[in-house]
């Protein structure tokens, strides 16, 4: 029951703040700033730099304040911080279970999610008449190539994060041959699907910067592939419109 004490206090504390201080200074805050916005000398004004550092303040420690409002939210809550002191460790120890998946199941499980997300992104462009486009974007984890020593060394450290069980290699290497397989196939979206996982699979050079993302020369490249699709689907459906117009 003791232990209970310093959770109790931490709970009502913060509730009580947030109903009797943040609550009200929410609903205050917009009206303040209409009012500004709508006189004629401007909201923003010029700083120099080292105006703006004379107005940062030093509250404790390491701990700095770039505006009055944060300052004022750090010395509310600072009751908060020395309560959680006295919280027993055992309020933040992990309480989740060990889930067993294989790279399959924890690839299906993701693609089916954002099988849905796009799924709903195209129905909003639909409606808005915008023509949707999914691009699957190249990646080192696809496991396909590995052309210079820094993409080596890229994998290498990746090889050694764990993605539930497995190694998020083995993971990723599921996952993009989900989506080309399903996507290549899904009538309600081949046509919109860009697949650009393989553009730097001949490639000699360096285009990663690290497993996942893509240097200015690898940039170029996309933006011109990516571009020659559109173009294309453009001139597709204005031969389609002048033939049935």
């Amino acid at each position: 029951m003791i232990q209970k004490i310093p959770s109790l206090l931490f709970d009502i504390y913060l509730f009580v703040v947030s109903l009797l201080v943040f609550w009200p200074i929410k609903i205050l805050i917009p009206p303040i700033h209409k009012l500004k916005n709508n006189s004629d000398e401007s909201f923003f004004e010029e700083v120099s730099e080292n105006e703006n550092m004379n107005r940062v303040s030093k509250i404790y420690s390491d701990i700095h304040c770039y505006s009055a409002w944060m300052r004022f939210a750090l010395y509310i809550l600072f009751p908060a911080y020395l309560i959680s002191k006295k919280l027993p460790s055992f309020l933040f120890e992990k309480k989740t279970k060990p889930v067993r998946f294989t790279p399959n199941q924890a690839a299906s499980m993701v693609l089916a999610q954002m099988t849905q997300n796009i799924k709903a992104t195209k129905t909003v462009a639909d409606d808005c008449g915008a023509d949707y486009i999914f691009c699957l974007q190249p990646t080192l984890m696809d496991g396909k190539h590995y052309p210079t020593e820094y993409d080596l060394r890229f994998i290498e450290a990746r090889a050694k994060t764990k993605f539930y069980q497995f190694t998020l290699l083995d993971y990723f290497k599921k996952y993009y041959e989900m989506i080309i397989r399903t996507f290549s196939k899904y009538d309600g979206l081949k046509n919109n699907f860009f697949n650009l996982s393989n553009i730097f699979h001949t490639e000699k050079k360096q285009r990663f910067v690290d497993t996942c993302h893509i240097g200015e020369e690898g940039q170029i490249e996309i933006a011109r592939k990516l571009a020659s699709f559109i173009f294309e689907k453009e001139k597709k459906q204005k031969k389609n419109t002048e033939k049935w117009s």
